[in-house]
């Protein structure tokens, strides 16, 4: 059964994957309540790296409705504390590839001041991971290394302290202990926003990720670019 909802899940990002917005907007709601609702109850690391990964479809798709959605659940610091802590599941290219372009979309709207407040203290820890999914992404790509990888994971069973305590339905210490696959180790008018444009870029496997963040960072103000090299621990 959850071999079969982590391909349902998947068929979700290839079509997420082709939409210009905002040819998606319509269904993205829908989507992420049935994900919200699904992934408390994952049991396997294939449906859980599934899961985040359609995520990182959506957001590259539109980020701002995909927090309005989060919003609007109250579960966006929850949810995306057990995002930070899933990233281990990413194995192939692909899936490098994804979190990196949400990790970007996220922040290029910070850089324009949309981030939510609940999300702000954590702009550090995404920037660095923003930063760790793009050397991986390189890595990947100079070792030619960039096709779709079969799961392996298939049959893997999870914890992240019972999913962050059923994503803080609370209480949840009791059962066997779940033990995680870690993965490997490793336009308008006026003035632009930081994202402008990028919007447009579709389907996703056309987006030359590398590029897109080399255009991000070159086009921030100077008070941006300072505090991202801080958290970055190296200049840009």
């Amino acid at each position: 059964a959850e071999k079969d909802c982590a391909s349902s899940v998947r068929l979700a990002s290839a079509f997420f994957s082709e939409c210009s917005p905002p040819m998606g907007d319509h269904w993205l709601p829908r989507y992420f309540q049935t994900l919200w609702a699904r992934l408390p109850k994952a049991e396997t690391a294939a449906l859980r790296k599934a899961t985040f990964c359609c995520c990182s479809v959506m957001v590259w798709n539109n980020a701002e409705l995909f927090l309005q959605c989060c919003e609007e659940a109250k579960c966006t610091e929850t949810l995306f504390q057990v995002w930070m802590r899933s990233l281990g599941l990413a194995q192939s290219f692909v899936d490098h590839k994804l979190f990196m372009l949400a990790f970007l979309r996220f922040y290029q709207l910070a850089c324009d001041r949309k981030l939510p407040e609940g999300l702000r203290a954590g702009l550090p820890l995404l920037v660095q991971q923003m930063v760790s999914e793009s050397r991986k992404v390189i890595s990947l790509r100079q070792k030619g290394n960039v096709g779709e990888e079969a799961d392996s994971d298939d049959d893997d069973e999870v914890d992240e302290d019972k999913l962050v305590r059923r994503m803080r339905g609370e209480p949840d210490g009791g059962d066997e202990d779940l033990t995680e696959d870690e993965g490997d180790d490793d336009e308008d008018g006026g003035e632009a926003s930081v994202g402008a444009g990028l919007r447009r870029l579709a389907p996703l496997g056309d987006v030359d990720e590398v590029a897109v963040l080399r255009t991000t960072l070159t086009s921030i103000s100077d008070e941006a670019r300072a505090q991202t090299e801080q958290w970055m621990g190296t200049s840009l």
